[in-house]
């Protein structure tokens, strides 16, 4: 994995984090950290925070890195997804919501005997409910659907090309999550 890309990642993620921290502050609204069941089965660790920034609306942040390889089968990958949520019940963190979301991340995957090394980046809707467990802990289902533009290196064998050699746009899920929730402030 790219080092530099790497850092610039670890930068992007911590000033979204201020940034969610200052709205919280300067607002005085309720901040959840978040992680998603579905992603771990996978090997995939990742976290979230959602800042509720109105009586209606949320700003939701979640990171994900998925280092491991398992012989010489591979699907690294890194992701981040800003998501901002409507809740039409005018309670945040509770029942339905719908959104708008984005994604930025890189692929290094070698299945099948292809290596790929792509990066990406799209954006799509979103949508869920959230099932309130207690006072502070909740469990989330969602499904994000969007488009994707991916540009990259494909091949076969030791023979890696020069440069970018795949791009183009692809419809698909962005995420789809059992996640558990927790209440911070």
């Amino acid at each position: 994995m790219d080092m530099k890309l790497v850092s610039r990642l670890k930068v992007i993620v911590i000033l979204a984090m201020l940034c969610c921290g200052g709205m919280q502050v300067m607002n005085a609204q309720r901040l959840v950290g978040k992680t998603n069941l579905l992603y771990w089965c996978t090997g995939t660790i990742n976290a979230g925070l959602e800042v509720r920034v109105s009586r209606h609306y949320t700003i939701n942040l979640e990171g994900e890195i998925n280092p491991l390889a398992f012989g010489d089968k591979s699907l690294k990958h890194y992701a981040i997804q800003p998501e901002i949520r409507y809740w039409p019940t005018g309670r945040p963190q509770a029942k339905w919501f719908y959104g708008a979301m984005g994604t930025i991340g890189r692929k290094e995957t070698n299945l099948t005997g292809t290596n790929s090394h792509t990066d990406t980046f799209g954006g799509g809707i979103s949508g869920g409910y959230v099932f309130v467990l207690g006072q502070r802990l909740s469990l989330e289902t969602s499904l994000a659907l969007g488009a994707v533009y991916e540009r990259g290196m494909e091949w076969k064998g030791d023979r890696k090309p020069d440069g970018p050699n795949v791009s183009g746009l692809k419809i698909c899920p962005l995420k789809a999550g059992v996640t558990l929730t927790y209440i911070l402030k």
